[in-house]
């Protein structure tokens, strides 16, 4: 009985042993579950650069949008410009079946923009650092220019054309050079009206055939169901006579049409970006240059230069360019022309400053000096926005060789 006792006091003291160790055991497990300092420091090390990583990567991806986004902008924005611009170019010299380099129009209103239409279809002038003009501005324009930029000048009837309902009579029937212009509106089964064209007493116009052209101003309007009357007396004009009585040998030939003069320049919007920067504009302004309500239209913004060079024929049937300030340039030879705009950001989303330089029309534009007071006349501001250049060779189709 003692042999049994001390076995069953043996058993009880492994048991409590065994117990004790395995509690000790499941608390020195259960210690080992947790982070020490270092593993926390470690842990919050690496989660701070996975995010970091993240904001460089999300910024990459927003600056990369801004850019593009930026560019799309820029091309659709040149592209319209251009497709302006070169409409004009190809019309420019226009005046009905006439080539205006065998015979350019006699002008005879006295309100006009030219005395002589083969040598002022195109015009190119030069705005100089200090505002100054070369040639002289046109007289009745007194829009803002950007210094250092170029003005486009071009000049041609319009597209829109009209038979004329007879030849020109005086008040008793006989061909006249100073009969009145009676327009046929009819044109097949449309109606046409001169108010489509916007023209008005005063405003100027060209009546040519394939020998002869005039640009006069209308000084009265007379309607009718198929016709217009249109008169061209000397409280107008400087003669109340055409150079010759349209109509009077090929009636067919002869075409009426409203006369244009547009000047594409660079200038203010008057608006700035988020660093007060100055956003600039291409802007065309209609003849005529100094009426009130004849406001100049902006046609696209981001447009920061403009500068144009002509290609003139020489002797040698060379087509040479010639920038606008050339003496030697002879604008009544003048059969293309080549345009270049710098084209730039609204906001300033470029990592460094711009320092390249840009071919506009055969021009350098460089950059500014770092940290220079004023932007020079051909230079570009060296600051964060984003360029592009653009150019384009337009012909000039009424002085085709």
């Amino acid at each position: 009985m003692a042999a049994t006792s001390c076995r069953s006091f043996l058993c009880a003291f492994r048991s409590r042993n065994e117990l004790m160790t395995t509690f000790a055991t499941r608390q020195a497990s259960g210690r080992s579950q947790g982070f020490s300092l270092v593993e926390l420091l470690i842990a919050m090390t690496l989660g701070l650069v996975l995010i970091s990583g993240m904001i460089a990567v999300f910024q990459g991806n927003r600056q990369s949008t801004e850019l593009n986004s930026a560019m799309a902008n820029l091309q659709e924005n040149a592209r319209f410009a251009m497709d302006r611009m070169a409409v004009d170019i190809r019309s420019a010299g226009f005046q009905g079946c006439l080539d205006i380099g065998r015979g350019p129009a006699v002008v005879s209103a006295t309100n006009t923009p030219t005395t002589d239409f083969n040598d002022t279809a195109v015009i190119g002038y030069d705005v100089a650092g200090d505002g100054s003009w070369s040639p002289s501005r046109p007289a009745g324009f007194t829009g803002t220019v950007k210094p250092g930029t170029h003005v486009l000048s071009l000049m041609f009837g319009g597209q829109d054309t009209f038979l004329l309902k007879k030849s020109l009579q005086d008040t008793s029937g006989i061909s006249s050079a100073a009969g009145d212009v009676v327009v046929d509106i009819r044109n097949d089964t449309n109606t046409r009206t001169l108010t489509g064209l916007g023209l008005d007493v005063g405003d100027l116009a060209i009546v040519s055939d394939c020998g002869a052209a005039d640009i006069f101003a209308i000084s009265s309007i007379t309607t009718a169901d198929d016709s217009y009357t249109l008169g061209h007396a000397i409280d107008k004009n400087t003669t109340a006579s055409f150079s010759k009585a349209y109509g009077l040998s090929s009636l067919p030939e002869v075409r009426f049409m409203s006369f244009s003069a547009n000047l594409y320049y660079v200038a203010d919007t008057g608006s700035d970006n988020e660093k007060g920067e100055s956003i600039y504009a291409l802007y065309r302004q209609s003849y005529p240059y100094d009426d009130a309500n004849n406001p100049p239209v902006e046609l696209v913004q981001g447009v920061e230069n403009l500068r144009v060079s002509f290609g003139v024929r020489k002797n040698s049937n060379d087509l040479q360019y010639m920038d606008i300030d050339d003496t030697a340039l002879d604008r009544s030879k003048i059969e293309s022309v080549r345009v270049g705009m710098l084209m730039t950001s609204e906001q300033s989303i470029a990592q460094v400053e711009d320092g390249s330089s840009y071919m506009l029309a055969g021009q350098a534009i460089s950059a500014a000096r770092p940290n220079a007071n004023a932007v020079g006349e051909n230079e570009h501001a060296r600051d964060h926005r984003f360029r592009l250049a653009f150019n384009t060779t337009v012909k000039v189709r009424n002085r085709r060789r």
